[in-house]
């Protein structure tokens, strides 16, 4: 039998793996995710403690999380660099 306990320290939502997200959030605080079989073995995440964050770099992370969800944005992203693109006029000197 080998079994490993790792510290895995706080970590903010927008950064928690995508496969384990809706687990851990769905977890009450003192509680463990139910068991999953990985390529490691047999995991899952206790939840010690939990508590709101608000600050610029968590709403950055959580910004960025909504928006690379968005295929919208990604395409109004590819046509306006292809209209800079076409309108760019390079000056060399």
């Amino acid at each position: 039998l080998d079994v490993t306990v790792r510290d895995l320290g706080r970590v903010l939502a927008p950064q928690l793996p995508s496969d384990w997200a809706e687990q851990i959030k769905a977890t009450k605080v003192g509680g463990a995710t139910p068991t999953r079989e990985t390529e490691r073995g047999i995991e899952f995440i206790g939840i010690c403690s939990s508590r709101e964050v608000s600050d610029d770099k968590a709403a950055q992370m959580v910004f960025q999380a909504e928006g690379s969800n968005d295929k919208d944005a990604d395409e109004l992203s590819k046509k306006y660099v292809a209209e800079l693109r076409q309108k760019a006029k390079i000056v060399e000197r």
